[in-house]
């Protein structure tokens, strides 16, 4: 699935170090696990595809920096981990084609 010419992902890395995924949010609303997404070893799978954040344009950025309420398309995953024995809350990274495990 593309969107504006990019792909879709549905694998996100989990941040290294992390020892426990504790929470996900995709663009602030909290996921649950089994339902929206699962937990693998090294990434969390998302049972929809989400749409790649977007750039904005130069006229875009120039919007944002006067405060006209300009952001930039596309889901955002937010991932609560525990790391070193503390919370932290972490953007995920989408995973490309190659990144992902063979069948």
């Amino acid at each position: 699935m593309r969107h504006s010419g990019r792909p879709a992902h549905r694998d996100f890395a989990i941040p290294s170090g992390a020892e426990a995924v504790i929470g996900v949010y995709v663009n602030g609303v909290e996921r649950r696990r089994g339902s929206d997404f699962e937990v693998l070893p090294d990434r969390l799978r998302f049972r929809r595809p989400l749409r790649p954040p977007g750039r904005l344009t130069p006229l875009g950025t120039l919007m944002t920096a006067l405060c006209a309420g300009v952001y930039p398309t596309g889901d955002e995953v937010d991932v609560i981990v525990r790391r070193g024995g503390a919370l932290e809350s972490l953007r995920a990274e989408p995973l490309l084609e190659d990144d992902r495990p063979g069948p």
